[in-house]
């Protein structure tokens, strides 16, 4: 039997605005026209949902649904930081209105010690609130693709890695 774990996460009202910019973007590869830019801006799309994965983090604004068990209780809300409407469904699709959690921008669910729940609510940074690491590492691993692109199959990069790793949410 598994405990405390995530079984499916589903992301919708995602913003359409990328973290880095298309000056940023064009900057950071020294890109002497806008003739690879457009390519160029889905590299960096990709490259942050790279690292929303390994770090569990939604760097862009959206709404979360994920499907959890929590068993022992306590469990980390995937893809945060949490920012509101929290709705926690039972098995059944009930309601449940007596939620207790903890924590304030990475939230635990610490009531209802149940199999199979579902959670909902409003996650991930704005531009204007997300960490510099963020940025950081978003350009590290943008470098990377771009450098890359075409090669063998593409990983998160040594460097990005490195630079989020103390920001990891283990799920």
């Amino acid at each position: 039997m598994v405990f405390n774990a995530v079984y499916d996460v589903q992301f919708t009202e995602e913003v359409t605005t990328e973290p880095l910019t298309d000056n940023e973007v064009k900057n950071w590869l020294r890109l002497s026209s806008d003739t690879d830019l457009e390519l160029a801006k889905l590299t960096a799309k990709s490259a942050r949902i790279i690292l929303e994965r390994f770090t569990n983090t939604s760097i862009i604004r959206r709404k979360v649904k994920a499907t959890i068990n929590n068993s022992l209780g306590d469990i980390l809300l995937p893809y945060c930081p949490y920012v509101s409407g929290l709705v926690v469904k039972d098995s059944e699709g009930n309601t449940l209105t007596d939620v207790k959690t903890f924590g304030v921008e990475f939230v635990n669910l610490s009531s209802h010690n149940e199999d199979l729940l579902t959670v909902e609510y409003q996650a991930g940074y704005t531009s204007s609130n997300l960490p510099n690491v963020f940025k950081d590492a978003l350009k590290q691993q943008l470098a990377y693709m771009w450098e890359n692109r075409g090669d063998e199959t593409v990983g998160i990069v040594n460097i990005a890695k490195q630079t989020l790793s103390p920001f990891r949410k283990v799920m």
